[in-house]
């Protein structure tokens, strides 16, 4: 399990580095950023031709990947609020919802996109 979670992290890395790097390279507004983080987050899934969700269904039911899971969403869901906070009116605990809200939703398109549908 070690090497598939190293594994798993490895990828991660590189898909929190491509949307860092999309979102230094987008305008200070909401609607470009809003694109960058939707379209930079579903494809960095894709991109990796599936490997990730592999990794991630291979360490499916370990406390272990359970934990870095949750750490790993949560860093995303931390990257949107701070990404999306200046173009923003709610308050900061409403904003972190609603990126919760938007990582799952990533989440759940980046599988589907991988199935073909």
């Amino acid at each position: 399990m070690g090497l598939l979670n190293a594994l798993y992290k490895l990828l991660d890395e590189q898909q929190l580095q491509a949307l860092q790097e999309a979102l230094m390279r987008v305008q200070q507004n909401l609607r470009d950023t809003a694109d960058v983080l939707a379209k930079a987050y579903i494809h960095c899934s894709v991109d990796t031709a599936g490997e990730w969700q592999a990794v991630k269904a291979a360490l499916s039911g370990s406390e272990e990947m359970s934990a870095m899971q949750q750490e790993l969403l949560a860093g995303y869901v931390q990257l949107f609020s701070d990404t999306l906070a200046p173009h923003s009116v709610l308050s900061s605990a409403a904003l972190h919802r609603c990126c919760v809200g938007l990582v799952g939703a990533g989440e759940a398109l980046s599988v589907l996109m991988l199935s073909g549908q």
